[in-house]
């Protein structure tokens, strides 16, 4: 069963007006440069709608610039890493792959552990080996919910020469955290054998 709630007053307001546009709007017709900015909508819709149609032109360039740029909006910024995440597991084009995969270690120096938790998620869906350092760093994060999300993105990469890594995590939880704990043993499915 779905639920709506809706706030009668609020129905004719301007802003309302404005996201039932956007929302109804043929975003195929727009030109980048003029979504870019509704990656920082206050409507989730909006913004969703946004990335997905950036990610399915592979306009990485667009999208990395916003995903760097500091003087964004957490969730615009957010929304751009998920575009480059999406556009690095859809496209065919060898060269916008590299260039999308190519930005996410850069993220990892952001401040914000909102945007270092995305982008570690992000490289954990994608598989790749070879963010195996970049994630191996971020189990020491100083935020213990991008150092989880990174144990798990390791499992998901196979990459075994983390495994040393991974117990040292677990090790230093001393059991004081089970979501890190459970993130560090999902890290060990993945990459470690059952020798080890």
């Amino acid at each position: 069963r779905v639920v709506r709630i809706t706030n009668p007053k609020l129905i004719d307001s301007k802003q309302v007006k404005n996201v039932q546009a956007l929302l109804a709007m043929d975003m195929t017709q727009e030109k980048p440069g003029k979504l870019v900015p509704r990656l920082g909508n206050p409507d989730r819709r909006v913004r969703m709608k946004t990335q997905l149609e950036l990610a399915r032109r592979e306009a990485v360039g667009f999208l990395a610039r916003v995903a760097k740029n500091s003087s964004k909006k957490r969730l615009a910024r957010m929304h751009a890493i998920w575009g480059l995440g999406h556009v690095a597991r859809k496209t065919t084009n060898a060269r916008k792959r590299r260039t999308a995969v190519a930005v996410l270690p850069e993220l990892m120096a952001a401040k914000d552990p909102w945007l270092r938790a995305a982008v570690v998620t992000v490289m954990g869906d994608l598989g790749d080996r070879e963010f195996a350092e970049p994630l191996q760093t971020a189990l020491q994060d100083e935020d213990l919910r991008v150092r989880s999300l990174a144990a798990i993105a390791i499992g998901k990469t196979g990459a075994e020469q983390v495994v040393d890594s991974l117990v040292s995590m677990i090790a230093d939880n001393n059991d004081q955290d089970v979501v890190l704990r459970h993130a560090g043993v999902m890290g060990l499915l993945g990459t470690a054998s059952e020798a080890e």
